[in-house]
């Protein structure tokens, strides 16, 4: 919940914090998919650099091959 308000006050660097910290926690794949689509919609809008939210993005399809959000979002960047 933390990492969406931080994402509405434009807090990106406080928001991928929450986000590696629930990836050190979390170990079921489709949670941490959820997680890694998430990191990488928050690197998208921190910076200008796509390799992280590609390398984010990809990770949460290896770990949920059904998730066509992520699916999208590597092949329309």
């Amino acid at each position: 919940m933390w990492e969406i308000r931080s994402i509405k006050l434009k807090r990106y660097k406080e928001a991928e914090t929450y986000y590696l910290k629930a990836l050190s926690k979390i170990e079921l794949p489709l949670y941490r998919a959820k997680v890694y689509f998430n990191l990488g919609d928050t690197f998208m809008l921190k910076a200008r650099n796509m390799k992280s939210p590609m390398d984010s993005f990809q990770k949460a399809l290896q770990l949920n091959p059904y998730d066509d959000e992520a699916r999208y979002n590597i092949y329309t960047r």
